[in-house]
């Protein structure tokens, strides 16, 4: 996967230049708090999601795409768009945001197809294709992603909601997705591609010492012969849960997007954890990460250093007066620069 991000005034984003090749396995989000990585990882969201909606849209209406189908494409794509951006992001209307933030532009650029937005770029405030090759769209499968903090206490309760009140936004797609597609696939028996990452799995489990299933839309966890629902165990666990899931009932296809998975771990599985999402891009699969771990961006240089077919590139965010910029960091020697974390510890044990 090809992608890019560019634009300015678009929320806390005051400007941002952002890109990763495909031979990239791992896209790292790198900042401190409250600079713009969620944001930022709910724009790739966002716009994968639609594209990969308007695929099955038009496979379901029209078959497989043809030349006369680029106008279909441009039609319809911004109507996904809109509805990602306001369900993620909660903006109610783009186009009072656009009336109230004149200067804002988003580009983006995928397998190069280009898409921009923005009153600059267009006159009207809508979007622009251009550089569509034919069938290129339809390659686009459903992202997926994982946000650990919390979900093992709130994944019944977001359930409940959304199936109950399917019309009602309460929570965004960009953290409901993953539960209701979990006992979608769970009620229907089904484990598509679940093959794919039995090694994965099996690795994991052994080293943990439990296994996760589901039964009766809860997530029950299995250790020593004993059954716990997810939410009476330790944090750690629920925060490697979502991801086993996700690759036992086949939900991760061509890429992942993982927000902060550190969330409660001790620095050895930080280390687990980090292994774990390298194995997954190892397969295929585009995995992007915001994370604040010292650990896990070493264990990553660790991994650009002993394996040379590994690729990374980095996503730096950074907070500005005039609000927060983000760029491709460029890497010298594959390796990810981590003295800003080393100043927090000097600065903490330069008194005693």
């Amino acid at each position: 996967m090809d992608i890019g991000l560019k634009g300015n005034d678009f929320l806390s984003l005051k400007e941002f230049d952002l890109k990763s090749g495909d031979e990239s396995n791992v896209v790292l989000l790198l900042g401190e708090n409250k600079s713009g990585k969620t944001q930022a990882l709910k724009l790739v969201y966002s716009f994968l999601s639609a594209l990969n909606k308007l695929k099955v849209e038009t496979v379901n209406n029209h078959g497989n795409l043809d030349n006369n189908m680029i106008n279909v494409l441009s039609a319809n794509f911004p109507d996904h768009f809109y509805e990602e951006l306001r369900e993620n992001l909660f903006i109610k209307s783009l186009f009072d945001y656009l009336d109230a933030n004149p200067n804002c532009e988003i580009g983006f650029i995928l397998n190069k197809i280009k898409y921009q937005w923005g009153t600059e770029i267009n006159p009207e405030p809508q979007l622009n294709f251009s550089a569509i090759k034919q069938n290129e769209t339809l390659k686009v499968l459903k992202p997926l992603v994982i946000s650990p903090n919390g979900f093992g206490d709130y994944y019944k309760g977001i359930f409940a909601i959304q199936r109950y009140y399917p019309d009602t936004v309460i929570f965004p797609n960009y953290i409901s997705d993953l539960i209701f597609d979990l006992f979608i696939v769970s009620d229907a028996r089904r484990k598509k591609d679940s093959d794919r990452f039995t090694k994965e799995i099996n690795e994991i489990v052994t080293l943990l010492n439990v296994d996760f299933n589901i039964s009766d839309n809860r997530i029950i966890v299995l250790e020593k012969g004993k059954e716990y629902p997810l939410e009476a165990v330790a944090s750690g666990l629920k925060t490697f849960a979502p991801i086993v899931l996700a690759m036992k009932h086949g939900l991760i296809e061509d890429s992942l997007i993982v927000d902060e998975p550190e969330v409660s771990l001790h620095p050895a599985w930080v280390e687990v954890m980090a292994e774990l999402l390298y194995k997954i891009s190892k397969k295929g699969v585009k995995v992007f990460i915001a994370t604040h771990s010292d650990v896990f961006i070493e264990k990553m240089n660790w991994f650009l250093k002993h394996d040379e077919e590994f690729n990374l590139d980095v996503w730096k965010f950074e907070r500005k007066e005039d609000g927060n910029h983000a760029r491709t960091l460029e890497l010298e020697d594959r390796e990810i620069p981590t003295a800003e974390y080393l100043d927090v510890y000097y600065n903490i044990v330069k008194g005693f």
